[in-house]
């Protein structure tokens, strides 16, 4: 009997011992780090919705290097209104090719006075020169001008004057392909004074010139006729008067006949 009784409080103590150590195995497992310890596993964390962070001022950013930048697309930019840009200086601008300008209408060029033109390559500023029209003496070559006095010995009854101060009949039918403009007019007559006395010129009875003038005390009488565009033709013209023709005289110049 004292064996059992023995027996029985030894398993009771190897029961309670037993019991002991697993209550401090179990409360060192679930005792927490202690402070100051760095735990190295990993943690996941699951974030069902993604918060909101709200920064009051941003905060300064400083980069040593240039940072590379790859954007696979360029964004669209959309300026409403250009910004005013103010320069300092002026600005250097290098042209590599020649840009194509196209003007859809040319703009009204006003001139007050007489511009010069300064070409490249000539030292020397030339002035633009108004320049003649088709029907207009100024600015023609020596060799196109041609003045013409009435000559009966000449078969066309014209004589013309040479630039070395000589004369020699002149006629159209020298002058192949060309049209002769009659621009001045100057004849003068002898008549009964205070009469009137009347002047044509033209081709038999095409008439490209009309002119008349009154008969001085003297008996004599002249008159200058001046046409801006000038009369054209490509036959010899021919001068009569009503009262006694004795001089005529006619300036023009020689165009092709276009």
């Amino acid at each position: 009997m004292k064996f059992l009784a023995l027996r029985a409080k030894l398993l009771f103590i190897l029961s309670c011992l037993a019991v002991t150590v697993a209550a401090e195995a179990l409360e060192a497992q679930t005792k927490p780090a202690a402070s100051g310890t760095t735990t190295t596993s990993t943690q996941n964390v699951n974030v069902v919705n993604t918060p909101t962070v709200n920064v009051g001022t941003m905060p300064a950013v400083s980069i040593s290097g240039t940072p590379t930048v790859n954007v696979n697309s360029l964004p669209a930019v959309n300026v409403n209104s250009l910004p005013p840009v103010s320069l300092a200086g002026t600005p250097a601008v290098s042209i590599n090719g020649t840009p194509t300008v196209s003007v859809s209408t040319l703009p009204a060029v006003s001139l007050a006075g007489t511009p010069n033109v300064n070409i490249a390559g000539s030292s020397a500023i030339l002035p633009v020169q108004n320049v003649a029209g088709t029907l207009t003496n100024v600015g023609r070559l020596p060799s196109q001008q041609v003045i013409l006095s009435l000559d009966f010995s000449c078969p066309s009854a014209w004589s013309a004057s040479n630039i070395n101060g000589s004369s020699s009949c002149f006629d159209m039918a020298g002058e192949a392909g060309k049209v002769l403009v009659i621009t001045d007019v100057y004849w003068s007559g002898q008549g009964t004074a205070g009469t009137t006395c009347f002047a044509t010129l033209g081709y038999y009875s095409t008439p490209f010139l009309w002119s008349a003038a009154q008969v001085g005390p003297d008996g004599h009488v002249t008159k200058n006729e001046h046409q801006t565009t000038g009369a054209t033709t490509t036959v010899n013209p021919q001068l009569i008067a009503s009262c006694t023709l004795h001089n005529g005289l006619l300036h023009g110049y020689l165009l092709p006949n276009q």
